[in-house]
C-alpha cells in the first residue's frame, strides 16, 4: 500500500466551496502514479513485450466533503488479483482522520497492444502484478 498526502487548493472547488468530483479522480490517479512509479522499469519491460495495464471500470463514492485547505491522505493498494483482472482500491481521508471521505475501487485489465485486446493474467504477469501489490495485506472495503 502507497499514501499521498495533497493539500486543496482553491482551484481545486467547486462554485459550493468544496472539492469538486472531478478533482477527486485526479487525486485518485495521482496516488495510481505514486503506486506505479517504483515499478516503472518493470512495466516498461511488459510494454516492450506488448502488454500494458489499462482501467476499466471506476467504482467511486463521494462520503463527506473536503475543504480549501484540509490535508487529504490517499491510501492506494491492489486489492485483488484475478485470473483477467485486477482491483486497485483507495480511499482518502483527511489527513488526521481514520473516516474516509472517498473510496474508490478501479478495475484493470493487461491489454495485449498488437492485437487490442484483454488477455488473462498468465503465470509471469500475474506474479508481476503481485511484485506492484507488494506483501499480502488486506485493505478496508
Amino acid at each position: 500500500m502507497v499514501t499521498t498526502n495533497i493539500k486543496v487548493r482553491g482551484y481545486h472547488l467547486d462554485q459550493h466551496g468544496h472539492v469538486n468530483n472531478v478533482r477527486y479522480m485526479e487525486f485518485l490517479e495521482e496516488a495510481r502514479y505514486d503506486l506505479l512509479d517504483p515499478h516503472a522499469e518493470l512495466l516498461l519491460t511488459w510494454k516492450e513485450k506488448g502488454v500494458m495495464l489499462f482501467i476499466v471500470n471506476i467504482n467511486i463514492n463521494y462520503l463527506q466533503p473536503a475543504f480549501l485547505g484540509d490535508l487529504l491522505k490517499i491510501e492506494t493498494g491492489i486489492s485483488k488479483i484475478g485470473s483477467k483482472s485486477g482491483i486497485i482500491h483507495q480511499e482518502i481521508r483527511k489527513k488526521d482522520s481514520k473516516t474516509p471521505i472517498t473510496d474508490a475501487d478501479v478495475t484493470f485489465v493487461a491489454m495485449n497492444t498488437r492485437t487490442g485486446k484483454a488477455m488473462p493474467f498468465e503465470a509471469e504477469l500475474h506474479s508481476c502484478i503481485q511484485a506492484i501489490a507488494g506483501p499480502a495485506r488486506p485493505m478496508k472495503q
